[in-house]
């Protein structure tokens, strides 16, 4: 059997210069800084590529819905007898979703996520098709010029000054 012995006289501390060179904690202190910057960098990509990925989703379902209406993507002021589903809502095209949208956020007076501007303007009686309709309803708002986006996924009115130098270009 092998005598081990509790003697740590042999064994440096952690702190001894034995081990560590003197700058050591500046070494580790700017690694950890560098590394922690980086992954800073690499969250705030990720946010962006969400941000694209929601877009281009949106995109792609929307042109699913072109592309299952056999591509009359024509756009066209839609009456009763195009409401979908049970009759108890309005179809809007991709122009009169927009104007709805702006009007909900203008009403509201606060930015929205566009799940939740879904959600309120379904309760208003208003149908959106698609594998994933809020989705599909972001495809046809996101690049309106009286919007802007505050953060992922959630819009707001922009101010009127913004707008009107929008509309004058």
């Amino acid at each position: 059997m092998c005598n081990q012995t509790n003697d740590s006289r042999n064994q440096p501390s952690l702190d001894s210069s034995e081990i560590l060179p003197p700058d050591a904690e500046d070494v580790a202190r700017r690694e950890w800084q560098r590394l922690n910057d980086q992954l800073e960098d690499v969250r705030a990509q990720m946010t962006g590529l969400q941000d694209k990925a929601e877009i281009l989703e949106a995109q792609v379902e929307a042109w699913a819905v072109i592309l299952s209406a056999g591509g009359q993507c024509e756009a066209h002021e839609m009456d009763d007898s195009e409401v979908a589903g049970s009759g108890s809502g309005k179809l809007l095209n991709k122009q009169e979703s927009a104007h709805a949208v702006v009007e909900l956020l203008r009403e509201t007076g606060e930015a929205l996520h566009y799940r939740e501007i879904y959600d309120m303007l379904v309760a208003r009686g208003v149908v959106v098709k698609g594998k994933n309709p809020p989705n599909t309803l972001l495809a046809r708002f996101f690049d309106d010029s009286r919007l802007e986006r505050v953060r992922q996924g959630t819009y707001q009115i922009k101010p009127v000054e913004e707008v009107n130098q929008v509309d004058q270009t």
